[in-house]
Protein backbone atom coordinates (compact mmCIF):
# COMPACT_ATOMS: atom_id res chain seq x y z
CA UNK A 1 0.00 0.00 0.00
CA UNK A 2 2.43 2.20 0.97
CA UNK A 3 4.38 1.74 -2.66
CA UNK A 4 1.10 2.31 -4.47
CA UNK A 5 0.96 6.03 -2.55
CA UNK A 6 4.34 7.15 -3.01
CA UNK A 7 4.42 6.14 -7.18
CA UNK A 8 1.20 8.26 -7.11
CA UNK A 9 3.19 11.16 -5.61
CA UNK A 10 2.30 11.12 -1.89
CA UNK A 11 4.88 11.03 0.81
CA UNK A 12 4.20 8.33 3.22
CA UNK A 13 4.84 7.99 6.95
CA UNK A 14 3.97 4.89 8.65
CA UNK A 15 3.77 5.52 12.86
CA UNK A 16 2.77 2.19 14.84
CA UNK A 17 2.10 3.62 18.03
CA UNK A 18 0.00 6.32 18.83
CA UNK A 19 2.44 8.39 20.78
CA UNK A 20 4.64 7.87 17.35
CA UNK A 21 1.72 9.28 15.40
CA UNK A 22 1.35 11.95 17.55
CA UNK A 23 4.92 12.83 17.48
CA UNK A 24 5.20 12.60 14.05
CA UNK A 25 1.98 14.68 13.73
CA UNK A 26 3.02 17.71 16.26
CA UNK A 27 6.42 17.81 14.21
CA UNK A 28 4.75 18.11 11.35
CA UNK A 29 1.18 17.69 9.97
CA UNK A 30 0.11 15.69 7.40
CA UNK A 31 -2.40 16.66 4.55
CA UNK A 32 -4.40 13.07 5.64
CA UNK A 33 -3.95 10.20 8.20
CA UNK A 34 -4.80 6.73 7.32
CA UNK A 35 -5.84 5.67 10.63
CA UNK A 36 -5.76 1.46 11.68
CA UNK A 37 -8.45 1.21 14.54
CA UNK A 38 -6.56 -1.15 16.67
CA UNK A 39 -3.13 0.07 17.20
CA UNK A 40 -1.18 -0.88 20.47
CA UNK A 41 -1.64 0.74 23.80
CA UNK A 42 -4.04 3.37 23.38
CA UNK A 43 -6.60 2.68 20.44
CA UNK A 44 -6.73 4.31 17.26
CA UNK A 45 -9.88 6.41 17.85
CA UNK A 46 -8.14 8.06 20.93
CA UNK A 47 -5.48 9.12 17.97
CA UNK A 48 -8.23 10.63 15.90
CA UNK A 49 -9.84 12.33 18.65
CA UNK A 50 -6.53 13.92 19.40
CA UNK A 51 -6.10 14.80 16.09
CA UNK A 52 -8.97 16.17 15.39
CA UNK A 53 -8.84 18.38 18.72
CA UNK A 54 -5.67 20.17 17.37
CA UNK A 55 -6.35 20.27 13.80
CA UNK A 56 -10.15 19.58 13.03
CA UNK A 57 -10.04 20.26 9.07
CA UNK A 58 -7.60 17.39 8.96
CA UNK A 59 -8.90 14.73 6.94
CA UNK A 60 -8.82 10.79 8.10
CA UNK A 61 -9.91 8.07 6.82
CA UNK A 62 -10.14 4.98 9.06
CA UNK A 63 -9.71 1.36 8.66
CA UNK A 64 -11.16 -1.76 10.38
CA UNK A 65 -11.85 -5.03 10.55
CA UNK A 66 -15.49 -4.85 11.47
CA UNK A 67 -18.36 -4.16 9.92
CA UNK A 68 -20.71 -3.22 12.85
CA UNK A 69 -22.77 -0.34 11.49
CA UNK A 70 -22.83 0.81 15.56
CA UNK A 71 -19.07 1.30 15.26
CA UNK A 72 -19.17 2.98 12.16
CA UNK A 73 -21.57 5.32 12.73
CA UNK A 74 -19.63 6.02 16.08
CA UNK A 75 -16.32 6.67 13.82
CA UNK A 76 -18.28 9.16 11.20
CA UNK A 77 -18.38 11.66 14.77
CA UNK A 78 -14.58 11.92 14.60
CA UNK A 79 -13.37 10.39 10.88
CA UNK A 80 -13.96 11.79 7.36
CA UNK A 81 -14.58 8.23 5.71
CA UNK A 82 -14.54 4.83 6.88
CA UNK A 83 -13.03 1.75 4.97
CA UNK A 84 -13.47 -1.73 5.94
CA UNK A 85 -11.28 -4.58 5.80
CA UNK A 86 -10.22 -6.20 4.06
CA UNK A 87 -9.95 -3.45 0.90
CA UNK A 88 -8.68 -2.58 -2.42
CA UNK A 89 -5.81 -0.10 -2.11
CA UNK A 90 -7.50 1.50 -5.21
CA UNK A 91 -10.07 2.53 -3.15
CA UNK A 92 -8.54 3.61 -0.25
CA UNK A 93 -6.35 6.02 -2.61
CA UNK A 94 -9.87 7.30 -4.52
CA UNK A 95 -11.27 7.79 -0.94
CA UNK A 96 -8.07 9.47 -0.16
CA UNK A 97 -8.49 11.45 -2.75
CA UNK A 98 -11.79 12.54 -2.30
CA UNK A 99 -11.19 13.52 1.21
CA UNK A 100 -8.01 15.62 -0.07
CA UNK A 101 -10.32 17.37 -2.44
CA UNK A 102 -13.33 18.11 -0.39
CA UNK A 103 -10.59 19.36 2.33
CA UNK A 104 -9.16 21.72 -0.30
CA UNK A 105 -12.69 22.58 -1.18
CA UNK A 106 -14.15 23.67 2.57
CA UNK A 107 -10.69 25.28 3.22
CA UNK A 108 -10.43 28.52 0.43
CA UNK A 109 -12.16 31.15 1.86
CA UNK A 110 -15.20 33.73 0.61
CA UNK A 111 -13.00 35.94 -0.86
CA UNK A 112 -11.06 33.15 -3.24
CA UNK A 113 -15.01 31.99 -4.34
CA UNK A 114 -15.38 35.64 -5.48
CA UNK A 115 -12.77 35.96 -7.20
CA UNK A 116 -13.21 32.88 -9.34
CA UNK A 117 -16.63 32.64 -9.62
CA UNK A 118 -17.94 36.61 -9.72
Amino acid sequence: MKRLFETEGYMVEVQATVSRALESFQAAPPAVIILDLRLPKLSGSDLCKEVKAQAPALPIVVLSATSDVRIKFCCWSWADDYVTKPFSPRELLARVRAALRHTSRTRMSPQWFRRHFP
